[in-house]
């Protein structure tokens, strides 16, 4: 017989009024099962010695699974996502909880402790004094979930545990729980169709949280995104699947040792990054020259650079030479052809355009279908070039692929409006709603997929926003301001791709609920190496590659001053002095296209030149310029002027830009050395370009 049966503690306590009863956990051996890497030795030493002074508990060592020596195709198989072989101490982790699950599940005691090997389990000691709810399925007892109350540990709603992590933003930890043999077999069942991904730790949380809890927490609360959201994208593990409790004070304590699944987590993802970053070393020795659109701060423009260099193995260049090979890659811009571009998966922007600027022999690959249709019934084009948008490389970014795992969701929509729409009143409608949130695409092209990643669902205005969420196996819907053939083009040439993809959009004005219900996952179709291979690796141009676009971008937006004394004395604050002659603007002009020459990548730079009435103008107000710039697609340039200077009779303008109105004016195109000038281009900055004044105090 087993000891818990001899000692009658079976027996429950009756419920009063339909409240769980109190039952006394026996002083007879508790089985205790103790995960343990057979390589940690030291550590399986270290917590079995604390038990010589628990002589009430019965250890069992459970061997874990070590992650690192998981195939890549088994870790893929168990999330059921290819990402989760970058995770493989993660998925070790979890699978060694499942095997101390299996072994609870065999047996007829009426709990189990379930441990990791790096706590302290001398309140273990407190056992059997504690009285546990006859509901309860799974007790966290460690000291990240539990309370500090003195005195003999009390069990507490699940609640109390939440507001605890919501608190301390912490992890709840799974280093120490009491588990029923029922509660085993749930899992069990459960891990089954939910799949073996993410922090196991997260997913208990998960499933012994109802959504009475929830409900009694700000919706917006960390914790309620943790709990919603510790999931798959398309599997949604039950919430409330266990009857759960948490301590009033822990049982169990960490000992703050090194975390060994986020150290192999940690260290296969430096070590994808060092690899990469020593294979780009090791074939970059020249650039390769590439183009794309600048004229606007877009993420989907602005992703060029980082895919081309993750699928090539060599750092691209801005090439300012239109004239001179290049790759035009990523975007609707085969308008901005010449006879010198390469094609590498761009699209048509408009059907009824003419591109016969496009050299067919050097069309190595389109966007889709469509476009691929047009250039051969109009162009010439006499064979299947691979088709797809080399945004599909953006999970290869090194950037992405070291960070993506270990980011968190923040939300459980993200909205991607048109950038000339995120003002729109439907758009501040739909995000009105709770954990709902506007991803802007003016924004850094990382951070934009980092907000994409970080969200549960992608509704999308936007073409990439599109694109990316199908990357990294977001539900998507695609909504939109307009029918226009013209406007939806782009997307039906993706979308062709597509086996699954939605055939229209759905109208602004459609409700919240509505986008939610049509949202799916429609993987795309396009064969990677196909279109990998495909990318043409171009010799060099005669300009050597200056700083790099990952400096670039993080310099911008870069300051430089403009003196005519050559003796002037240095100025802090400046990434460069350009001495010119005052009043000569051909030679201001080639002083800054030769300062441009000197970095690779032109998006998102700006060239600042200043009086000494605007020598404090700082970066912070020249990035909330660019909102402004970015709203006047057409406008080369933008001149801050004192307000005093004002000239009457120009035309006023009125933008909307970051979240305020901005009134402008059109100013004759000569720089008349007063105030400061924001360059959008500066390969190609002529002051014989369209430019606007903006009037300060």
């Amino acid at each position: 017989m087993n000891p818990m049966e001899q000692t009658g503690v079976l027996d429950p306590v009756a419920p009063n009024g339909g409240e769980p009863g109190l039952v006394a956990a026996p002083p007879a051996t508790v089985a205790a099962f103790v995960i343990n890497l057979e390589k940690d030795r030291d550590r399986r030493d270290a917590i079995l010695r604390q038990f010589d002074a628990l002589p009430d508990l019965e250890p069992h060592v459970v061997e874990g699974v070590y992650g690192r020596y998981l195939p890549d195709s088994l870790c893929e198989n168990l999330a059921k996502e290819k990402h989760w072989a970058r995770n493989k101490g993660t998925i070790g982790c979890f699978l060694s909880h499942v095997k101390a699950w299996e072994e609870v599940a065999k047996l007829s005691d009426r709990f189990a402790v379930v441990l990791e090997d790096d706590v302290n389990i001398a309140g273990l000691s407190q056992l059997a004094d504690l009285a546990v709810p006859d509901d309860a399925e799974i007790v966290f007892i460690n000291d990240r979930m539990s309370g500090e109350a003195r005195g003999v540990p009390v069990a507490m709603p699940m609640l109390r545990a939440l507001q605890r992590l919501e608190a301390s933003h912490g992890g709840p930890g799974g280093d120490g729980y009491l588990l029923t043999p029922a509660g085993a077999r749930k899992l069990l069942a459960a891990c089954a169709t939910d799949f073996y991904f993410g922090h196991v730790d997260g997913r208990l949380l998960q499933y012994a949280t109802g959504e009475e809890a929830l409900a009694a927490l700000p919706e917006k609360s960390w914790i309620v995104g943790v709990v919603r959201h510790h999931r798959h994208p398309t599997l949604a593990p039950t919430l409330g699947l266990l009857r759960g409790y948490t301590l009033s004070s822990p049982l169990v304590r960490h000992l703050g040792v090194p975390s060994i699944r986020e150290a192999e987590d940690k260290g296969a993802a430096e070590a994808a990054l060092k690899r990469r970053k020593s294979a780009e070393e090791g074939l970059r020795p020249a650039g390769l020259p590439i183009r794309y659109w600048t004229v606007i701060a877009n993420a989907g423009d602005q992703i060029n650079p980082y895919i081309i260099e993750a699928v090539a193995g060599r750092r691209p260049y801005f090439s300012p030479r239109r004239n001179e090979a290049h790759v035009l890659g990523i975007g609707s811009i085969l308008f901005m052809a010449t006879p010198q571009s390469h094609i590498w998966g761009s699209g048509i922007l408009d059907p009824k355009g003419d591109y016969s600027q496009v050299s067919v022999d050097r069309v190595h690959a389109v966007r889709g279908r469509l476009t691929r249709q047009i250039l051969k019934e109009r162009h010439g084009l006499d064979r299947e070039v691979p088709l797809g948008d080399p945004g599909i490389f953006a999970d290869e970014i090194a950037e992405v692929a070291a960070a993506r795992d270990s980011r968190r969701l923040k939300r459980r929509i993200g909205v991607i409006p048109h950038h000339r729409m995120i003002d729109h009143a439907y758009i501040r409608d739909i995000t009105r709603h709770a954990d709902a949130a506007v991803i802007n695409p003016h924004l850094d092209c990382l951070d934009f997929i980092s907000e994409i990643i970080s969200s549960e669902i992608i509704a999308s205005q936007s073409l990439h926003g599109l694109i990316f969420a199908q990357v990294f196996n977001k539900p998507f819907v695609w909504f939109s301001h307009t029918a226009d053939d013209t406007w939806l083009f782009k997307f039906h040439d993706w979308f062709s791709n597509c086996e699954d993809g939605p055939r229209e959009p759905l109208p602004f004005g459609t409700p919240l609920d509505a986008l939610l219900s049509s949202a799916r996952i429609a993987p795309h179709q396009v064969d990677r190496e196909a279109l990998r291979q495909a990318m043409p690796l171009l010799p060099p141009t005669e300009r050597k590659p200056g700083i790099g676009y990952r400096e670039t971008r993080r310099l911008s937006p870069l300051a430089f001053r403009i003196t005519a004394d050559g003796k002037s004395p240095v100025v802090d604050g400046y990434d460069a002095t350009i001495v010119v002659p005052a009043g000569d603007e051909a030679a201001l002009q080639a002083a800054i296209h030769a300062q441009a020459r000197g970095y690779d990548d032109s998006f998102n730079l700006w060239l600042v030149y200043d009086s000494a009435l605007f020598a404090g103008f700082t970066r912070a107000a020249m990035r909330g310029y660019l909102d402004i710039l970015n709203e006047l697609p057409d406008v080369h340039y933008l001149q801050v002027l004192p307000a005093g200077i004002r000239v009457p009779g120009k035309a006023v303008t009125e933008v909307h830009a970051g979240g305020r109105k901005v009134s402008m004016e059109a100013r004759d195109s000569t720089y008349d050395g007063r105030g400061a000038v924001l360059v959008r281009n500066p390969f190609e900055f002529s002051f014989k370009a369209r430019g606007r004044a903006i009037f300060v105090d």
